[in-house]
């Protein structure tokens, strides 16, 4: 096993091992071939929890209509903004003058499970500039 190669090449006790999160996929948690299996024949004590973050991330894609929709208000608005380098340097600018914290909005990945929670975080962060930028420029 990799992980038992690694531990003893940087002389780390297996026994340090008392939990280890996954994303739950069958190759992860199968009982007899998954990683999870292969751990505990190492370390027969080591606990197995389902990531919670992965788990966040697997509730948000069920989202209401109405919190979807706003996320999608919030993308397009996003979008909108870092189109193209002009817009997005325009947006800076005016962050600028507004003494913002922040002076760029972050784009949404499908990828990223914290993506969205960051996307909305920092467009709420920048509202009033967001606005302010729309009204003048859209």
């Amino acid at each position: 096993m990799v992980v038992k190669q690694f531990c003893e090449e940087k002389n780390i006790p297996m026994g340090n091992i008392i939990a280890c999160a996954t994303d739950g996929a069958l190759s992860m948690i199968g009982r007899d071939r998954g990683f999870i299996a292969h751990l505990k024949r190492a370390v027969p004590k080591v606990f197995s929890i389902h990531c919670v973050i992965h788990l966040q991330d697997l509730i948000a894609k069920h989202l209401t209509p109405d919190l979807h929709q706003s996320f999608q208000i919030v993308i397009t608005a996003t979008n909108k903004i870092k189109k193209n380098s002009l817009t997005d340097r325009i947006f800076h600018q005016l962050c600028e003058n507004n003494d913002e914290d922040y002076k760029h909005l972050l784009l949404h990945t499908e990828v990223r499970w914290l993506s969205k929670g960051n996307c909305l975080k920092r467009f709420n962060q920048l509202f009033d500039s967001i606005v302010e930028f729309l009204e003048e420029y859209d």
